[in-house]
C-alpha cells in the first residue's frame, strides 16, 4: 500500500510495508527590488547580490543567510564610500501578491549623509618626501572619508617604510568633525574627515570615531620612523 502525504517538511522513509513519500511546493523567487539608493545605481547593487531570482525551469537562488548577506555587503559598500550611516534593511515577501509559494526580496536604502575629507596634513615624517606618501594616500581633500580608507592608508604608509629597512615604523589616525563652510560640500556631501597619522607602538592604529552627517572634517597625518641605523632618504 502507498499513501501520498504532503507535509511541510520533505523526507522519505518506510514504516512497515508503507511507504510514505512527503510531497512539498517549493516556492520560487519571483522578483528583487533595491529602492532609495541614490548615490550608486541599482544595476551596480544589484550585481553584487549571491541572489538572483527565477527564470523558466528555474527557481531561483535564494535562503534568508543570503539575503541577510547580501545586505550586509551593501551597507558595507556604502559605508567605505563615506556613508558612516548608511543602512540596508531587506524584506521578504512570502506568498507575493496572494500568488502561493512565490516571494518577492525587497532592499530598503538609507543612504544619510556622505563624509567627504576636507583637508590633509602630514606630520612626522622625514624618510620620504610628501609627494611619495601622497601618492599611497586615499583620503585625500575630496575624496570620500571611511575607517576601511584609513586603514587602507596605514597600510600603504608602513609598506613604503618597511621596504625601505624601517620595520620598527609606527602609524596612528585621528579623526575629528569640522564645521562646514558654506559651498564646500557638493552633492550630498555633509562632512570630512581629518586624519593624523603619528607616533605609535609599532603596528597600531588608533582612531576616533566619527558623527556622520551634519558636520564636516578634515585630514592630517604622521608617522613614527624607527630603524637600527636611523637611515633618512633624500
Amino acid at each position: 500500500m502507498i499513501a501520498v502525504i504532503v507535509t511541510a517538511l520533505p523526507y522519505i522513509s518506510v514504516v512497515g510495508l508503507t511507504l510514505i513519500l512527503a510531497v512539498v511546493g517549493l516556492s520560487k523567487l519571483i522578483g528583487i527590488e533595491v529602492k532609495g539608493n541614490k548615490y550608486f545605481d541599482t544595476e551596480l547593487l544589484r550585481s553584487r547580490l549571491q541572489i538572483f531570482h527565477g527564470a523558466f525551469a528555474s527557481r531561483g537562488r535564494f535562503s534568508r543567510r543570503l539575503v541577510e548577506s547580501d545586505a550586509q555587503s551593501m551597507q558595507l559598500l556604502y559605508q567605505a564610500n563615506g556613508f558612516l550611516d548608511a543602512k540596508v534593511e531587506p524584506e521578504i515577501l512570502d506568498d507575493y501578491e496572494g500568488k502561493h509559494g512565490d516571494l518577492f526580496i525587497r532592499f530598503k536604502v538609507r543612504e544619510g549623509k556622505q563624509t567627504r575629507v576636507a583637508s590633509l596634513s602630514i606630520e612626522g615624517v622625514h624618510a620620504f618626501k610628501e609627494e611619495e606618501l601622497l601618492g599611497v594616500i586615499g583620503s585625500s581633500p575630496g575624496q570620500p572619508y571611511s575607517e576601511f580608507g584609513v586603514t587602507t592608508d596605514r597600510d600603504n604608509i608602513l609598506a613604503l617604510y618597511f621596504n625601505e629597512g624601517f620595520p620598527e615604523a609606527s602609524f596612528t589616525s585621528t579623526a575629528e568633525n569640522v564645521t562646514p563652510n558654506v559651498g564646500s560640500t557638493s552633492g550630498s556631501a555633509a562632512s570630512a574627515a581629518e586624519t593624523k597619522f603619528g607616533p605609535s607602538t609599532p603596528g597600531h592604529t588608533t582612531s576616533s570615531p566619527l558623527a556622520p552627517g551634519g558636520s564636516v572634517h578634515s585630514v592630517s597625518s604622521s608617522a613614527s620612523e624607527i630603524d637600527s641605523n636611523s637611515v633618512t632618504r633624500s
